[in-house]
């Protein structure tokens, strides 16, 4: 694999980050070059405060713009400044013969664009792990009961809210990734199924996506948790 690895957007990123990005480099990608760009949410400069903060507006629009900044400089690896489109729905327009995609929270924006030469898709996701109140709260409408009997019974070294979140990005990360070939669908997360799990990933499946059976939608997720952040990623192989 040909790892591309584009001069970071801030001048420092955080042990997190770069936790992150070392990961993201030692998946079993396919032979294809590959770049991928993180960078935080701060305006650099010595007092570190988060742009847009007390302002929701500003701060979507932060993440937003970043995000995209983010796809332009993993592009630009490729020699490809076409900038990243977007779609009636929001999300991003890839140049041609490019797939990739964009994820931000409230800390990190990330992106990664490939080649569209042995992988048809790829999505990816970044969430702050949620607080046991949230988890409770919205528990019922992620995952079924059998599902998380399945996950929790396959990994004892993660937390309930640690194990949550990483089945919530998992889910998020299996619709970017589709939803690039399959155009506008909606999916609920109880339409996506875990069917396995063990300590590194996870493999979904749905009976939802349009002209697809269960058994091709089936992908296998990988997932890391790097302090109170989750990081998850899956891709599609095989040209455009």
């Amino acid at each position: 694999m040909t790892t591309v690895s584009p001069k970071p957007l801030l001048e420092a990123r955080s042990t997190v980050a770069d936790q992150a990005m070392q990961w993201f480099n030692r998946l079993p990608l396919p032979s294809y070059s590959v770049a991928s760009e993180m960078s935080e949410l701060y305006i650099a400069g010595s007092n570190g405060r988060l742009l847009g903060s007390r302002s929701g507006q500003t701060k979507r629009k932060l993440e937003f713009d970043l995000g995209r900044r983010c796809a332009a400089v993993a592009l630009a690896s490729f020699d490809n400044f076409d900038p990243v489109a977007v779609n009636e729905d929001r999300s991003p327009h890839w140049p041609v013969g490019f797939a990739g995609s964009i994820s931000h929270n409230d800390h990190y924006a990330w992106a990664v664009a490939t080649k569209q030469v042995h992988v048809q898709s790829i999505g990816i996701d970044v969430e702050t792990v949620m607080s046991p109140s949230t988890h409770n709260e919205i528990h019922q409408e992620i995952v079924s009961e059998s599902e998380w009997s399945l996950v929790r019974a396959s990994n004892n070294s993660l937390s309930d809210e640690q194990l949550f979140t990483v089945l919530f990005s998992a889910k998020e990360s299996f619709y970017k990734c589709w939803h690039p070939l399959r155009g506008c669908f909606f999916l609920e997360f109880l339409d996506v199924q875990v069917v396995s799990a063990n300590e590194h990933s996870v493999t979904l499946e749905t009976n939802e996506l349009p002209s697809t059976t269960a058994e091709k939608s089936k992908l296998l997720v990988y997932f890391k948790v790097i302090e109170d952040q989750t990081f998850t990623v899956t891709w599609i192989e095989g040209g455009a």
